[in-house]
């Protein structure tokens, strides 16, 4: 590395950097630093990673490059426009972690929307170049200019009035009124995913799980429908999934490309905003791997519509727990019963509430004591069970055969609920704490269970420290 230059991650607010500034590798492996609209000339000859480098409220202006580039948020939160019609305020802004895409010869501006600097990786599919003559601003106010002379018009026939008859559809003639279908009551259901079974295909719903979307489909308390981690793998049809088009009508379109809708409404009269997105491939890490495929929204004049849709094909990186309030997931749900052994589900009969408070036989929430100790030694009164009351204690014995029975999402959430007080936001069942499920982890709001048709372990014997606990069942 060239030793003029500091080291780049020593503080991204050094007074050294002066955005706007790229820092990029060079083909030795060694850091150069080149201004904002450097020429071809300084910039390196094949593929290769930029840092961008940008000042509270620096406007990079409307530009493109020839070859596409993926970018990573490290620092900050910039802002990244590519369409007319939308202003700073209303463009996405991007979090450390997440990632945006950029095709080839697209044009765009970037832009430093907040209070601190941002600092984001550019990786290039070809030589970086900066070329902003390609593109005008397209929100820029256009000169005036002169009107050549008209003919005066003949005068209009006012006596025709416009044909506002409403069409069989309910639409009218004459005007594009096209009602596309909240995103979150879309379906689709075939054989996919890894074992090449039935399944059907919804989005989440804001803020909410894969699971908790399989269970809200599936009708009544819990459902019959479960999220299948592997119904994006084994296929290529992801990208279809997401645009949803079915050819049934309301479906009969792509909805991640027609995010306006489609060409036609169904008098025939042409949609006069269409707008074509692609769906792009996220390849960095981060959390949107582990959420995609999802459609982002954006809030157009109080209506969430969709703005853009990503996938991965990352092998194992989708989760069924995870949720956003930014983007609609994509999910797939199995029949209950193909997850379960060819069981369906039956209400777990280990599952009920503890009453009274007093009585030392059942389910208790215990931190920082294993469930021997616990069921053995710890007093109950008319304030509940615990091992700091006074008195005789409980000695009973750890049932572990009742506590590696609740399995599965619709299992932890039956025993949540007969637990006063608790509420399960998400839902892990990958098992990865299989000696202390079923357990609550405070940080996230999050229950642990271990996964549907396992065999795991009794964990009688361990202990979730505080603020976290576990759920033990106390018998004789």
């Amino acid at each position: 590395m060239d030793p003029s230059l500091p080291q780049l991650w020593e503080d991204v607010n050094d007074p050294w950097v002066v955005p706007p500034a790229y820092a990029y590798y060079r083909d030795d492996g060694t850091v150069g630093i080149l201004d904002a609209g450097a020429s071809t000339g300084h910039s390196f000859a094949g593929p290769g990673c930029i840092f961008l480098f940008m000042e509270p409220g620096y406007d990079a202006g409307w530009h493109t490059h020839t070859y596409g580039y993926e970018a990573l948020v490290l620092y900050g939160e910039p802002a990244h426009m590519h369409e007319a019609g939308v202003d700073w305020a209303d463009a996405e802004t991007a979090a450390p972690g997440e990632t945006f895409i950029s095709p080839a010869m697209r044009c765009h501006s970037d832009k430093n929307t907040g209070d601190v600097m941002s600092v984001t990786l550019g990786c290039f599919d070809g030589a970086y170049d900066y070329l902003p003559e390609l593109c005008p601003d397209p929100n820029a106010t256009p000169s005036p200019v002169t009107p050549a002379p008209v003919a005066t018009p003949a005068p209009l026939d006012t006596t025709q009035a416009p044909d506002t008859t409403p069409a069989s559809g309910g639409g009218v003639v004459g005007e594009y009124d096209y009602p596309q279908i909240p995103i979150i009551e879309l379906s689709w259901t075939e054989n996919g995913g890894f074992r090449d079974t039935e399944l059907t295909y919804i989005y989440s719903d804001l803020g909410e799980t894969c699971h908790q979307a399989c269970l809200r489909w599936g009708g009544g308390v819990y459902g019959n429908l479960y999220c299948d981690e592997q119904a994006h793998l084994g296929t290529n049809d992801v990208k279809k999934h997401l645009n949803m088009n079915t050819g049934e009508p309301g479906q009969h379109y792509d909805r991640c490309n027609k995010i306006t809708g489609p060409d036609l409404d169904d008098e025939g009269d042409a949609n006069p905003d269409i707008k074509d997105r692609s769906t792009d491939k996220l390849r960095g890490a981060g959390i949107g791997r582990m959420l995609s495929p999802y459609a982002r929204f954006k809030d157009s004049r109080g209506d969430l519509v969709i703005d853009k849709c990503f996938w991965s094909t990352a092998r194992g990186a989708h989760k069924c727990f995870g949720s956003s309030d930014k983007n609609w997931r994509l999910c797939g749900c199995a029949p209950y019963a193909e997850l379960n052994g060819g069981n369906a589900y039956v209400p777990n009969p280990n599952v009920e509430e503890r009453t009274p408070v007093s009585n030392p036989v059942g389910w208790h929430t215990v931190s920082d004591y294993n469930c021997n100790e616990f069921c053995r030694d710890a007093v109950c009164d008319d304030s509940g069970c615990s091992m700091d009351n006074v008195g005789t204690p409980m000695g009973l014995s750890c049932d572990g055969a009742k506590m590696t029975s609740i399995q599965g999402v619709h299992e932890m959430l039956s025993l949540a609920d007969a637990t006063p007080g608790i509420t399960c936001s998400q839902v892990d069942d990958r098992g990865l704490q299989e000696l202390n499920s079923p357990m609550y982890d405070d940080k996230n709001a999050r229950c642990l269970v271990n996964p549907l048709g396992s065999s795991p372990q009794s964990g009688c014997h361990v202990f979730a420290r505080t603020p976290d606990f576990k759920w033990c069942y106390c018998g004789n």
